[in-house]
């Protein structure tokens, strides 16, 4: 266990700097203005997992596989929040061979959202972010002996920060755990909706932490179960105003524990996030920074 006083971004260098083999890391580029640029300047040699197109250039969001030395994993270590933009893992020096098989990790196969047909079983292929943290650390103990082979291919060793357990996640592939899957990695309908369920959680802890910060007054005497409740239930009516994204869900559990649960009687604010119909989580920002000014101005009691 790592001190107190360690960075997430050390802790998670220092739990791989002496594995032996090649290291490597797959990082999650759109966490960053220009990545390429800035691992350029740190001196990082970077290989694309995505396959470029003749004479058009990568994307900077798109992500990108490091080969790592020591050194350069310190390198790494400095980039700003990397530990919420990148996998490490540890196997064979080949980084060719590497790199192949994280690029046949890019797409997943899954249960088709539409109905199959009568004795079918429609499948379809998605991208599948396994540069990012969050992601396989949600999977990862999902996964069964042969899907846990395949994505681990030739490598040994997985390591992350999560940040919704707070601490350094290692993984290892179990060799006598049977052949690896064949084909892309495949998910079944039970684990989707066991990856459904751990997003909605993990995302509704995380508003409630943004509201024990923002919204200390309202949250104090709530339990925690209470305010999950609260996100719970705040979610369920704001995706009936038209919000979709997490910032807004937790705008809008914001916005009812200022106005302790008002916001639903007021008419004016509902017509005004619901707006045309498209999606409203730009209007719920702007009512929730009116209402703030109001508060702050002593417009209502807490």
């Amino acid at each position: 266990m790592s001190e107190p006083d360690v960075s997430p971004a050390l802790a998670l260098a220092q739990s791989v700097a002496d594995q032996p083999g090649g290291l490597f890391a797959v990082v999650d580029c759109a966490r960053f203005d220009d990545a390429p640029a800035l691992f350029a300047r740190m001196g990082l040699r970077t290989l694309p997992l995505f396959l470029d197109r003749p004479n058009r250039a990568s994307a900077p969001a798109n992500p990108l596989m490091i080969p790592l030395d020591r050194v350069e994993l310190n390198l790494l270590a400095a980039a700003p929040r990397i530990e919420t933009a990148c996998v490490l893992w540890n196997g064979p020096p080949d980084e060719l061979l590497v790199l192949h098989h994280f690029r046949t990790l890019n797409r997943v196969r899954i249960p088709a959202q539409e109905p199959a047909a009568p004795g079918g079983g429609a499948t379809e292929m998605v991208l599948f972010r396994h540069w990012d943290p969050s992601v396989l650390a949600l999977l990862s103990p999902l996964l069964d002996a042969g899907q846990r082979a395949r994505l681990f291919g030739p490598l040994h060793q997985m390591t992350l920060f999560s940040a919704d357990a707070g601490r350094v996640l290692q993984a290892s592939v179990q060799h006598d755990g049977g052949p690896a899957d064949r084909g892309s990695l495949a998910l079944s309908s039970d684990q989707m909706t066991q990856i459904t369920a751990a997003m909605r959680t993990r995302s509704h802890r995380q508003i409630a932490r943004y509201l024990r910060e923002t919204a200390q007054a309202q949250t104090a005497a709530m339990s925690d179960p209470a305010l999950l409740d609260h996100v719970a239930g705040a979610e369920a009516v704001a995706k009936t105003w038209g919000v979709r994204t997490e910032a807004g869900f937790g705008r809008f559990a914001w916005l009812m524990l200022a106005t302790q649960g008002g916001l639903v009687q007021m008419p004016e604010a509902r017509s005004y996030i619901t707006g045309d119909g498209s999606p409203s989580d730009g209007r719920v920002r702007q009512v929730m920074s009116a209402i703030a000014a109001q508060l702050s101005s002593g417009w209502a009691q807490t």
